[in-house]
């Protein structure tokens, strides 16, 4: 299965964006120190799959990329629509 794959400078972008959904991986405090503009926190060890809905496309971001990826993978096999960013979230900070 492909998955839906973006940067830094495509996320910004999906800010605001009507139908999508930023969602900010790192632990709470993490989040709380700094996060991306619009973003909602749920926590990679927190992630309950069941408040996701197939209505909603979702963006996940995390300090490197790679449980973004992970989380999007997992989504995309039940039919959720999931993006992940591969940048790291410095990288993604820097862009905003």
């Amino acid at each position: 299965m492909r998955l839906d794959l973006i940067g830094a400078n495509e996320l910004k972008q999906y800010i605001g964006r009507r139908g999508y959904v930023i969602v900010d991986l790192r632990p709470k405090q993490d989040f709380n120190i700094s996060h991306i503009p619009g973003a909602v926190n749920m926590p990679y060890e927190e992630l309950d799959m069941e408040v996701l809905s197939e209505n909603t496309r979702y963006i996940f971001y995390c300090e490197r990329g790679v449980k973004s990826m992970r989380v999007c993978r997992f989504l995309r096999e039940r039919g959720i629509p999931a993006m992940a960013v591969v940048s790291t979230y410095s990288e993604c900070a820097r862009k905003m």
